[in-house]
């Protein structure tokens, strides 16, 4: 395999910071998954050492999900806007291996959030072995994109929510991993529902360890501009895009990650740099807001941390 330089990506933070729930440190047997509205509400989730999910609300107190056991990290994605109060999914893999959601909502000046329903099955089949997450982006008018690998072959599948109903669930042609495919949008939602680049991105890594990208563009089923970056080898793959058209990529391999950023249609920069300080962790996440992208790392013990990896 070739090696990936030690070098910062622009922007790229030399320092880590802790992240917190109530003004204590998050301890999480995963990483975490965050999501934050156009109202600034940030709503985190993610699974104890004794399979609950918890949740928080602008950095408030944790508080357990009831109703939910889960052996693989939960999602969660913002959906919509009402004044502000701020709309969000959470999913999670049940310990059965069937895909699990719920709604809930929250506000900008409060550090609790309001469930909106019970926890409802993703039907038409959707599973996927119970240690693995899925990967959830949301897309204009409320609609979301979900992907997850099959329950028993390595094909990556999708299914599109409309906001009411699920459709059937896709083979995405050519991928096919150990791991989950994570998708990731190319642009901002509007608060009229409209996104100026609809461009969804799946990232996985191949049988071959290699990582991969592929592209759709929102309101078509068609998946283009399949790319190989390099021949990096790694465990899993994460990805995530900011509202310039560009993203970026991570490629973890014991315990480190290495960073290389992609295009929104198609190209990468041609070189893999390891996260500078490099960091040694169990779990890694990639979450991107405006033109920045932030990596989050999880030790052995759960402690996480999270530092700015890219500004765009």
């Amino acid at each position: 395999m070739n090696s990936p330089a030690y070098a910062s990506q622009p922007g790229e933070s030399s320092s880590w910071q802790f992240e917190t729930a109530g003004g204590s440190r998050i301890q999480s047997a995963d990483s975490i998954s965050e999501s934050r509205s156009q109202a600034n509400v940030l709503v985190q989730v993610w699974r104890t050492f004794n399979n609950a999910i918890m949740i928080s609300v602008n950095h408030g107190p944790a508080t357990e999900m009831p109703g939910a056991t889960t052996y693989a990290e939960p999602q969660v994605v913002f959906s919509s806007q009402n004044g502000p109060t701020s709309l969000f999914w959470v999913f999670h893999t049940g310990t059965n291996g069937y895909v699990f959601y719920t709604p809930v909502s929250a506000t900008p000046n409060s550090q609790t959030y309001t469930p909106q329903g019970l926890w409802n099955q993703v039907p038409n089949g959707v599973a996927t072995p119970n240690e693995l997450r899925v990967s959830v982006i949301p897309l204009p008018r409320q609609n979301l994109f979900l992907s997850f690998r099959g329950a028993s072959s390595n094909e990556i599948w999708t299914i599109f929510f409309d906001g009411s109903r699920w459709a059937n669930p896709t083979i995405v042609p050519g991928a096919r991993s150990p791991r989950t495919g994570m998708v990731a949008i190319g642009g901002e939602i509007g608060l009229g529902g409209d996104s100026f680049r609809n461009v969804i991105i799946l990232a996985w890594t191949g049988t071959d360890r290699r990582a991969n990208v592929i592209r759709q563009t929102y309101g078509q089923s068609t998946w283009r501009n399949h790319e190989i970056l390099g021949d990096m080898l790694g465990d899993d793959t994460i990805v995530a895009m900011s509202g310039t058209g560009r993203g970026q990529i991570g490629l973890s391999h014991n315990n480190r990650v290495s960073l290389a950023t992609i295009n929104e249609d198609s190209g990468w920069d041609g070189t893999w740099s390891q996260e500078s300080t490099a960091h040694v962790a169990y779990h890694f996440n990639l979450f991107a807001y405006a033109a920045a992208v932030y990596l989050v790392t999880a030790y052995g013990n759960g402690y996480v941390d999270w530092k700015q990896s890219r500004q765009f």
